[in-house]
C-alpha cells in the first residue's frame, strides 16, 4: 500500500480543497508518487517529502493506494459551504449527484491517480 499525503498547511491557510494552491501542490505530489513507485522520477530536495532517484519501477508490489489525511473538520465544512454544486465525472472514479463537495474533490484526486496508473 502507498499513499499520498494532502497539504496541510496549505489547506489551514486556505480552507478551500479546490484553491488552486491546494489544487497544484496535491496534483504534484500525486503525480510525483506515481512516478516514483514506477521508477520514473527524481524528487528534489523539498522539507517533509521524499527526494532522490527513484529508477526501481516496484508498481507490481503495490495493492492498492491510501489518499489522503484525517480531514479538518473546518475545512470539510468551509469547502462544502463555497463549493456547493460540484460535480465530477471520471474516467475510473466519479462522484455522485448527491455528493458533498468534499467527496467531489476526493473522486476527482482518487481518478487522477487510476488515470496516471493506467497511463
Amino acid at each position: 500500500m502507498h499513499g499520498v499525503w494532502i497539504p496541510e498547511e496549505l489547506l489551514a491557510e486556505s480552507h478551500d480543497l479546490f484553491d488552486p494552491a491546494v489544487l497544484g501542490r496535491i496534483h504534484t505530489d500525486i503525480d510525483d508518487a506515481v512516478a516514483a513507485l514506477h521508477g520514473d522520477a527524481v524528487l528534489p530536495e523539498r522539507r517533509g517529502y521524499a527526494t532522490g532517484t527513484y529508477n526501481a519501477d516496484v508498481s507490481p508490489w503495490i495493492a492498492s493506494w491510501a489518499f489522503g489525511i484525517e480531514m479538518d473538520p473546518w475545512v470539510v465544512r468551509d469547502s462544502d459551504v463555497t463549493s456547493q454544486g460540484r460535480t465530477y465525472t471520471g474516467i475510473y472514479v466519479s462522484a455522485t449527484g448527491e455528493a458533498s463537495p468534499t467527496e467531489v474533490w476526493l473522486a476527482e484526486m482518487l481518478d487522477r491517480i487510476a488515470s496516471i496508473e493506467v497511463g
